[in-house]
């Protein structure tokens, strides 16, 4: 690990956090494939809240070229974030509904279905249901090691003792199959109308 790596890394372990992003833009500026540093600055940028800045550093440190294990995060951290921000929109969607029910008045021609939006929450809770899953039994098929040592211990307990994502809603009765993994899904926008 570079000298530079290493004081990124300390200041990132230390939780000062402006001088670590500081750090590691420094070293993507020197080298900008440096797969380790965009994660890094992925993190930070999705601490902060900044989450299309943190997508497109997870997605430069989840270039072919890097080290697996950093791609492996990367794209984990990706799939987290987008359903971070699926459950954003899901949340203000249910709040401009909500709004429009709560005038009192006659409801307005809806913008989309009540069954669109009942599948749109099942496909949400599948995707954490499939993410939660996924991350289970990642964590029950990494074996330990026989003599662990003191850091790789501290990690595994670290690992067990870390709070699990909230569990997935349960599906509606109305659940769609599962989508198929093997092919981008397609998404219809429609713009409402009627009348005003």
């Amino acid at each position: 690990m570079s000298v530079r790596l290493s004081e990124a890394e300390g200041l990132y372990r230390e939780a000062r956090y402006d001088e670590a992003q500081r750090a590691f833009s420094a070293i993507v500026a020197a080298d900008p494939g440096h797969a380790h540093a965009w994660l890094r600055i992925g993190n930070l940028m999705h601490r902060k809240r900044n989450w299309f800045d943190a997508l497109s550093a997870y997605r430069k440190a989840a270039r072919p070229q890097a080290d697996h294990a950093i791609r492996e995060k990367a794209v984990y951290n990706i799939a987290l974030l987008n359903l971070e921000l699926a459950r954003h929109a899901l949340r203000r969607l249910e709040k401009i509904r909500n709004e429009a029910i709560g005038t009192g008045g006659p409801l307005p021609k809806a913008g989309i279905s009540d069954a669109s939006f009942r599948q749109l929450t099942d496909r949400l809770g599948h995707a954490y249901a499939s993410v939660a899953a996924a991350h289970r039994s990642d964590r029950d098929a990494r074996p330990v090691a026989a003599v662990p040592s003191s850091s790789t211990a501290a990690a595994a307990d670290a690992a067990r003792s870390a709070p699990m994502a909230a569990p997935a809603p349960a599906p509606g009765p109305r659940t769609p199959k599962p989508l198929p993994l093997d092919r981008p899904v397609e998404v219809e926008i429609r713009q409402g109308g009627g009348a005003r």
